[in-house]
């Protein structure tokens, strides 16, 4: 499956970070940065229910909190 994330892009936002979760948020697992506000997601357990949360990194080198956990079924 697979599952793309679209979120409101930060302003002066230099990087994005992006972990999913299968286990309801205990344990994250790290996906590849990006310089823009989305990321896909592919061969992901169809039917599957995973989190994701993001946080970016500012041109001045100050990171941001972790979103909160959205929760997605892959399809």
């Amino acid at each position: 499956g697979t599952v793309e994330c679209i979120v409101k892009a930060i302003k002066n936002a230099r990087t994005y970070y992006w972990q999913y979760s299968f286990d309801g948020g205990t344990t994250w697992i790290d996906s590849p940065d990006t310089t823009k506000a989305r990321m896909t997601f592919t061969n992901l357990p169809l039917k599957a229910t995973m989190h994701v949360r993001f946080r970016a990194m500012l041109r001045n080198s100050i990171h941001m909190d972790w979103s909160a956990p959205h929760w997605i079924i892959v399809v």
